[in-house]
């Protein structure tokens, strides 16, 4: 069992679906050329980038499909029309079918859009872990669950946008669920945890080592 955020001190918050990812690296070829001499010769991979990124679908697509633009790099100097970038980009649904459907999107419109522009665009789809779903009467969540109330705690079920260590155990067979370590404002600069819920995790953690010695 992994740890993951949950919100409310008392409360023990269990993971039963978290999605599959993919991430996209793409790199996009223009032309160079001097941007106050002669910037018609040049075609900007700076702009293909951006107008691809302005004509996609991104962040919230529905309750299961979130989808995002990363990180940009490119251009060598101010005064040159740059002729590549590279972007890190990622999709994530918790149905692969939705999952499919963003990603060809998203590969659809950097293809269009650089060769609209006279860009070449190349898009490396990398699936970096599958979606789980597991049942409430699964065994890994029953003994949380059990040892949940034993450690005083109010234990209930959630759905994530998160991957973590828990895709990849139950992809290779093994039942996981993501246990709430009650972290708040996750990925943000001001992102914390108060030691007394780490303190709960713990007492929640031993509790399902005796939970799971006697469990039948």
């Amino acid at each position: 069992m992994a740890l993951f955020w949950t919100a409310g001190r008392r409360s023990a918050k269990l993971v039963y679906t978290a999605p599959s990812q993919n991430s996209l690296r793409v790199t996009i070829q223009g032309m160079p050329s001097h941007a106050g001499v002669a910037p018609e010769k040049g075609v900007s991979a700076i702009v293909a980038a951006a107008k691809a990124i302005a004509a996609m679908q991104l962040g919230r697509i529905d309750t299961e499909t979130t989808a995002n633009v990363g990180t940009i790099q490119g251009g060598t100097a101010r005064n040159i029309v740059p002729a590549e970038v590279t972007l890190l980009c990622e999709a994530r649904s918790r149905t692969q079918e939705k999952l499919d459907a963003q990603t060809r999107h998203m590969r659809e419109t950097f293809e269009r859009e650089c060769a609209a522009l006279g860009a070449t665009v190349h898009v490396e789809v990398i699936p970096e872990y599958r979606a789980y779903h597991l049942q409430k009467e699964d065994p890994v969540l029953r003994i949380a669950v059990e040892a949940a109330k034993a450690a005083g705690l109010s234990p209930s079920f959630k759905e994530s946008g998160g991957g973590s260590d828990g895709n990849i155990f139950n992809g290779y067979g093994f039942p996981t669920t993501v246990l709430g370590c009650a972290m708040e404002k996750v990925h943000t600069h001001d992102e914390f945890l108060r030691i007394s819920d780490m303190v709960k995790d713990a007492a929640w953690v031993v509790e399902i080592i005796r939970t799971a010695r006697d469990f039948r």
